[in-house]
């Protein structure tokens, strides 16, 4: 059996990985991950296609994406309430650290898929340190939620370091 790393690297990623699983429209599904990239591991795949569409919608690329106008951007106003980047301050004595712009799935729901995947919302040693900096010198928080992407798949030695300096 492969471990989860193995199956991850696997992800289906490109209009022609996807399509030796389900019929696609090739152009519409590579003018939207053009905009919102596509990952999909193969554990999850399968699954999908054995339950039905309800499961596939939640990963698929939908041209739809592309024209919708009642979805924001930034839907949860992340950006207005991010004094360094990639740390949320919205409330008093929370904030949101992000320390991933990966997950397993790219869920097309997400609230963050202008960031997760893309390249250029990389998140650096250095861009977690300078929200680390920023917990430090504001004494009002007491709760820091660790996001991203998904943070578990870092290594164990990352989630280490930051998990010590946050404390």
């Amino acid at each position: 059996m492969k471990n989860w790393q193995q199956i991850l690297q696997s992800s289906v990623t490109t209009t022609e990985q996807l399509s030796k699983f389900v019929q696609i429209n090739t152009q519409q599904v590579e003018q939207v991950i053009q905009h919102y990239p596509m990952k999909i591991n193969p554990y999850f795949l399968k699954l999908a296609i054995k339950r039905g569409p309800s499961l596939l919608r939640q990963v698929l690329p939908d041209i739809r994406e592309l024209y919708d106008d009642v979805c924001q951007a930034d839907p949860l106003g992340e950006e207005k309430n991010s004094p360094v980047p990639n740390l949320i301050h919205r409330y008093r004595d929370r904030v949101l650290l992000m320390v991933s712009q990966e997950c397993a799935i790219y869920c097309r729901f997400c609230t963050r898929k202008r960031r997760v995947g893309r390249n250029g919302f990389k998140i650096t040693r250095e861009s977690i340190e300078k929200g680390i900096d920023y917990i430090k010198r504001h004494r009002e928080v007491r709760d820091v939620l660790i996001s991203g992407g998904d943070p578990l798949l870092l290594s164990d030695e990352q989630l280490d370091w930051i998990l010590a300096a946050v404390r």
